[in-house]
Formats: structure tokens, C-alpha cells, sequence
């Protein structure tokens, strides 16, 4: 050993509120945040410095010639619902920091300091594209709250702090590997650690994988939820098996003991990555698999499945296919991840494939052990000595992910639910977490009233019926059916192995149906983030052939509309609108949706429907309608043609079936005032300070004249618009200065929309 001086290159970037964050770049890993930029690298010194105390020398930074770049990079978000990972809507566009430098042996090295990765690239030439692969594997699928931390911050620059410290003799060089380091990343790496945190009550599982990692060297199958825990549990076991190696190295040659990462993450979309012409990922795969060879080590892989989507066109040319020859004569050593949907696909598109694998089955964990992960989670979240937790928070997230997402196994949904909350309140600078913390979170989150997260707050049927009769006039029936949702789900009575409701709307066209669908929306999801909690198909849509699976998958593989709604926000209403007109193996596969709450496409990838209110409209007798006019007491039976439409194993599972019956007088003159109310409340009038006055003259002229039984309330929101909103519109263009005053409308003797100042 022996005493020099350490030159550390840092970087240093500002985020939008003003704190500067530091991190290495090469040599001991080390990160700080300051509220200069000073600070921060002054903090990154003392921490090297107490890392030379502590363990008596530095690792040598090896990385000259650094260059700092930015490169654009389009990531898919995603909603993880239990099962998998599937994208949805258009790419966001992230711009990531990367610097570039050179190592020792003259070969190139990129570290994304916002990412915390670092990987070997053949050239400076290729370090955008290879950046650009590797930052969507670690970021495609992630949740949008979970990509904003990695969007832009205000700056960044080079900086660097010099440590005088004793080196450790080198180590003999050993195997470049320099196809492994453009494609995986090392699994028992501090980042890794840092990525996954600790893992708690999983001992027997972690000394079962590191068993068979170790002594057997066999190819491994973890299956599991999504959720469970399998991939920390793999990085626990190839710590401990690392450990173990280290102790173990003087059995090995001295180059070997040398490489301490014999074990290395990827996934199928990283192997075939920037591969452009055919043998191009065949060649990459087979320089990988001679480089794990040369080190005894092993390829990790996020999914098996992935594996089997890579590569080709069909599972017999993937990457699976072309790994399976590798695997039945042991030279290559795999572990990869299931759930147990996608085990089942793999079977079916690759059968064969899983029996070259040993299975190890992570289950989800028991109540009480899970509530001790929890409050393992809640003191390693808190970060002794910056905040304090209320002692109620952990019971408090449990039980509400217990009762309102039971579908989501245990520890996954969770755990991330506390380090984001405490993360977010240590920026805004609380110093304690409390319950009210935590709910308030859970709310704005999944947009559920507070009186349904609160035990404690009573809830009064008569005021949720009177919410309902305010937006839906003439329809006391469907109100009351809205009601008994809102009430089964607030005593925790509806079946979590199900939607909260599933219910079929029947009666003539422009009756209130969507409107009392989105009404309900409105009053279960309405109060947190602003977002879509209507989720709204047409069924005419999915007629003919392959309409089953043009409801779960779009013709380019990606998911449908419906499921990517839902992955974005689970507690919405589902509304199927003129539910007769789909294909009958439609209705084959939401029988599964009525019985279980899920959908599960070819590839086993599964969205959870179980915090959804499914509602569907028909038609069925509206034809028997032919009176022009109001309400008739020789109304068509809506019930009874949908009940002879429906097959009865499909009628069965409809846990309301309303009627909507024809408008009677007062109900129409109640809806035309609404109508008004919603246009006084547009944003022309709002934003200019504009209010608006009307007489029962106009309501009963506008009722009158828009109301048609063959239309319904659509009809008559027409004539607003034409004999209402037009006319105003041209009377406020006229007077352009007008703020602040109000607007009393009313007939004039040509039967004409006459406005005028002062109501």
C-alpha cells in the first residue's frame, strides 16, 4: 500500500427549487445534497475522508478525460396493476446528463450520475445510443410520479475534490467483459443496493436462492406477483453469495479474485439494443456468454417473457430460443422472473423452456410479517435524525392498501407508497409524519373522497341520494341503485375479488345514463389529481372477429385503450356503452372481468379492475318507442329485453340492472336548468367575472322546444347551444370590455333570446 493523492471527478447540478446535489463519478461511490454547491461537494470530501478512516485506503478513481453530454431520451410511463409492466399514451421526452471518460486500459466508460448507472461503450461515437438503450430499460414502465425526479434539472457541471489516501496493491487485470458492461449492470453493486434498500422477513427464500446460486450454479426461475419482492430477493442472495466468493477467493486464481460482479441484470430489449442487421444480437449474446463463461458468472434477466418477445418474430427465433441450446448444455448459468400469469404464457408459446429451469416460488407475505416489513420500511425512510413518524403511520398505510387495493401483493405498491411520501415531505420540509400525512397522500393519489379512507367519518344515504337527484332529474330509481355502490363500499361490504359494481343501464337514448355514470365517477374518484375517471368504450366498436382481443391489445402489441386507462388510474368507471352491440366472445371475456376483476391478455400480462365501477348502457326496447313527446305509461319493459337478449350466465353476474324511464315534464325543465348552470360556468364568463340570470319562461320554452322521447336530453342540450350559447356568444363579442356583471336572459316576443345588463 501506499499514500497518494486522490483526484475524484464529481458532478454537480442544481434541481428547479435550488438545492445542489454531488455525486462521484468513478472511485468510492458517494452522493450529497447542499443548499449550494459548495456544500454539497465540501460534503462529498468529509464523507471520502471518513471512508479512508474507516476502512484505511480509497479505491482509485478510474476515469480521466471527462466530458459531460446531454442526450435526449423518449421513455414510455407506465401503471403497474399487480402483473407485469405495459406502457400506455405517447413517450415523454427525458434529457439525461452523461459523462464520458477513459479508463486505464484506453477503453471508454459513461456514467449517468442522475440514473446512478455506469456502463463501458466501444467509442465516444456510440455513447449516445447506447445511453439512449440503457436509460428506457431502467425507465420504461415506471409510473410517471416516478419519472419526474429524472426530468431535467436547472444545471449541471464538472467539479472534482482531492483526498489524500492509501491504495490498495492493484489487482491483476482480468477479463475486459466488454459486451457484458454495454448491456447488464452488475447485481450486487451499491447501486443495486441502494435501488432495492434492505429486505426484510425473507430469509428463507434469499438462503434458498443463494444456496442454489452457489453450490449448484443452476439455472433459476423466480416466480412470484408482481410485487412481491423477487428481484430484491435476488440481489440479497448474490450479495450473500459474493460474500462468500470473497472468502473464498483464495481457492481461485489470482485474476479471478479479482472480479468480485460475477452476477448481471438485462432484459431482452437491452440485449437486442442498437442491433440494426440480422446475427448482429446472435453475435452480442454469444460474446456474452463467452465472457460469463471466462468468469464462472452469471445472466439475470427481469423477465422471461421478455426473452420470448425479443429477438424475432415468433418465440422460435427470440432470444429465448436462441439461449435454450446454451442452457440444456450448461454453458450458460440464467435466472429470470415470472408471475405466475406469465409463466403460464411462456409454457404455452415456448413449451419446454420453463424445465430448464429450477423454480423458486416467492409468496406474498402473511399480515403480521407484513406489518413488520412496514415498519422496517418507515424507520429506514425516515432517515434518523431528519424526521420523525407518528406511530400510527405504518399500521395506517397497511390498512389502507389492505381495503382498497387488496389485489396488490405486499410489499411492493406499498413500500414505494412510504419512501415516495417521505420522500416528497422531507423536500417540503416537514419534520414529522403523521396519519393525516399519509391519508392525504393516499388520497391524491388514487382521488377517493376522504369520508370512505376515514372510519371514523359517518356517511348519510340521504345526502348521497340528494348528491345524485341534484345532477340526475326524473330518474329516483337509478339514483337510489347509485347509492347502494357508494354504501356497500363504504362498509367494506363489496367483494374484493371483484369490480365495486357491475351494472347494466337500460331505457331510451339521452335519459341521464352517462350522466349518472359520470356522476358516480365524480363522487367515488373525483377528489384527488385531476385525471380521467371516466373511462368510456363504445361497444360497436367490438363486433366482428378478434374483437376479444382488440379490447386488451391494439393490433402493434401495446395495450388498448381500456387497459391503459385503467393502468393509469385503477379507481375509475368503466362505462361500456351500447353493451348489445359487441361480438358474443366479448362477452366471453368479461364474464372473467364480472368474476374476478381482471383481464389477462396472450402474454399473461394482467390489469386489475377490482377498484373499478363497471357500467353498461343498452338500448334493448327503445324501438317499441315511437311517441314523440313526454312520458307514456305504455313504456316498453327495458328489463325484459335485456334480460331476453342477455345469455343467462352473462345476466347473472350484473349486480343492479336499472331502468331508465322516459322523461316526465318536471324532470326536463330540471334538466334545462342544469344545462344553464353548466354554461355560466364556462370559462368566457367565469374568467371575465360574467354571471348569468335566467326566468322559468326560458326554462319552460328551451323544455318545450328540445325535448324529443327519441332523443332524450341530447336533443335538448342542441338547442341550448343554438338558441342560447349562440346568441350570447355574439351579444358578449359586441360588448368586449364587459367585466364584472350580470346577465339576466329571457324571450323576447319574437320568441328570440334577448339578453340585457343588471339580470
Amino acid at each position: 500500500m501506499r499514500m497518494v493523492r486522490l483526484k475524484f471527478p464529481l458532478l454537480v447540478w442544481e434541481d428547479h427549487d435550488g438545492a445542489f446535489t454531488a455525486r462521484t463519478l468513478a472511485g468510492a461511490d458517494a452522493a450529497a445534497v447542499g443548499v449550494t454547491a459548495r456544500q454539497a461537494v465540501d460534503q462529498i470530501k468529509k464523507h471520502l475522508e471518513w471512508i479512508r478512516k474507516t476502512d484505511g485506503w480509497l479505491d482509485p478513481p478510474d476515469f480521466g478525460d471527462a466530458e459531460l453530454c446531454s442526450f435526449p431520451v423518449s421513455v414510455r410511463p407506465a401503471y403497474d396493476a399487480g402483473s407485469g409492466v405495459l406502457n400506455y399514451g405517447r413517450p415523454l421526452a427525458i434529457r439525461v446528463p452523461a459523462v464520458v471518460g477513459r479508463r486505464e486500459d484506453g477503453s471508454f466508460a459513461c456514467v449517468l450520475p442522475t440514473l446512478d448507472s455506469r456502463f463501458e461503450c466501444d467509442s465516444r461515437n456510440t455513447v449516445g445510443r447506447v445511453t439512449n438503450d440503457h436509460v428506457r430499460q431502467r425507465l420504461d414502465g415506471l409510473e410517471p410520479r416516478a419519472l419526474s425526479r429524472f426530468l431535467a434539472s436547472k444545471s449541471y457541471r464538472l467539479d472534482a475534490v482531492i483526498v489524500s489516501a492509501v491504495v490498495r496493491r492493484e489487482k491483476p487485470p482480468g477479463p475486459a467483459l466488454k459486451h457484458l458492461r454495454s448491456v447488464a449492470e452488475p447485481l450486487g453493486g451499491r447501486s443495486m443496493q441502494r435501488r432495492f434498500g434492505g429486505v426484510w422477513q425473507r430469509d428463507d427464500e434469499i438462503s434458498t436462492v443463494a444456496g442454489r446460486l452457489q453450490r449448484e450454479r443452476m439455472n433459476l426461475l423466480l416466480v412470484g406477483e408482481g410485487g412481491v419482492g423477487k428481484t430484491a430477493v435476488l440481489v440479497s442472495a448474490v450479495r450473500q453469495v459474493e460474500r462468500q466468493s470473497s472468502k473464498d477467493s483464495a481457492d481461485r486464481p489470482e485474476w479471478a479474485a479479482a472480479v468480485e460482479e460475477r452476477f448481471w441484470l438485462t432484459s431482452g430489449a437491452r440485449l437486442i439494443g442498437g442491433m440494426q442487421y440480422l446475427g448482429q444480437w446472435e453475435e452480442r449474446c454469444e460474446a456474452i456468454i463467452a465472457e460469463l463463461g471466462e468468469i464462472a458468472g452469471t445472466l439475470c434477466v427481469d423477465s422471461l417473457l421478455g426473452l420470448i418477445r425479443a429477438g424475432g418474430q415468433d418465440p422460435s427465433s427470440s432470444i429465448a430460443a436462441f439461449f435454450a441450446a446454451f442452457l440444456e448444455r450448461g454453458e450458460l448459468s440464467l435466472v429470470a422472473e415470472a408471475t405466475p400469469e406469465e409463466l403460464d404464457a411462456c409454457q404455452r408459446l415456448m413449451p419446454g423452456l420453463a424445465s430448464l429451469f429450477r423454480i423458486v416460488r416467492i409468496e406474498p407475505f402473511e399480515p403480521l410479517a407484513a406489518q413488520v416489513v412496514l415498519d422496517e420500511v418507515v424507520k429506514t425512510a425516515r432517515q434518523p435524525g431528519r424526521m420523525e413518524c407518528a406511530a400510527g403511520v405504518p399500521g395506517t398505510v397497511r390498512h389502507l392498501f389492505r381495503r382498497f387495493m387488496p389485489y396488490h401483493p405486499f410489499p411492493g405498491r406499498s413500500v414505494r407508497f412510504v419512501r415516495e411520501l417521505f420522500r416528497k415531505l422531507g423536500r417540503e420540509g416537514v419534520r414529522e409524519v403523521t396519519v393525516d400525512h399519509a391519508i392525504k397522500e393516499f388520497l391524491r393519489q388514487t382521488g377517493l373522497p376522504e369520508f370512505l379512507l376515514r372510519d371514523e367519518l359517518p356517511l348519510d344515504p340521504d345526502d348521497v341520494r340528494r348528491h345524485f337527484q341534484g345532477r340526475i332529474r326524473g330518474q329516483p330509481a337509478a339514483c337510489d341503485a347509485a347509492v347502494r355502490v357508494v354504501t356497500r363500499f363504504k362498509a367494506g361490504l363489496n367483494d374484493p375479488r371483484r369490480p365495486l359494481g357491475v351494472m347494466l343501464f337500460c331505457g331510451p337514448t339521452g335519459v341521464g345514463k352517462t350522466a349518472l355514470a359520470r356522476a358516480l365517477a365524480d363522487y367515488l374518484f373525483g377528489s384527488g389529481e385531476a385525471a380521467a375517471r371516466l373511462v368510456r368504450l363504445d361497444m360497436s366498436e367490438f363486433g366482428g372477429p378478434g374483437a376479444a382481443r382488440r379490447l386488451v391489445v391494439q393490433p402493434d402489441g401495446q395495450p388498448s385503450e381500456l387497459i391503459r386507462k385503467i393502468r393509469v388510474q385503477p379507481f375509475s368507471v368503466v362505462l361500456l356503452d351500447e353493451i348489445e352491440k359487441a361480438a358474443a366472445e366479448v362477452f366471453d371475456m368479461l364474464l372473467a372481468l364480472f368474476d374476478e376483476g381482471r383481464l389477462t391478455d396472450e402474454l399473461g400480462r394482467v390489469a386489475i379492475f377490482r377498484s373499478a365501477v363497471i357500467v353498461m348502457t343498452s338500448n334493448l326496447g327503445a324501438d317499441a318507442l315511437r311517441t314523440i313527446g313526454l312520458r307514456r305509461d305504455d313504456a316498453p319493459s327495458y328489463e325484459s329485453e335485456a334480460f331476453s337478449y342477455f345469455r343467462p350466465e352473462f345476466y347473472n353476474r350484473f349486480d343492479e340492472v336499472v331502468t331508465f324511464n322516459a322523461l316526465d315534464t318536471e324532470a326536463v325543465r330540471g334538466i334545462t336548468r342544469l344545462e344553464l348552470a353548466e354554461v355560466s360556468r364556462r370559462e368566457g364568463l367565469v374568467k371575465r367575472g360574467l354571471r348569468l340570470e335566467w326566468n322559468d319562461r326560458l326554462v319552460h320554452a328551451l323544455a318545450e322546444r328540445g325535448y324529443d322521447a327519441r332523443y332524450g336530453a341530447r336533443f335538448l342540450q342542441r338547442t341550448i347551444n343554438q338558441e342560447v350559447v349562440v346568441p350570447l356568444s355574439r351579444w358578449l363579442v359586441d360588448r368586449g370590455r364587459l367585466r364584472d356583471e350580470t346577465i339576466g336572459l329571457d324571450l323576447g316576443g319574437d320568441g328570440r333570446l334577448r339578453c340585457r345588463l343588471g339580470g
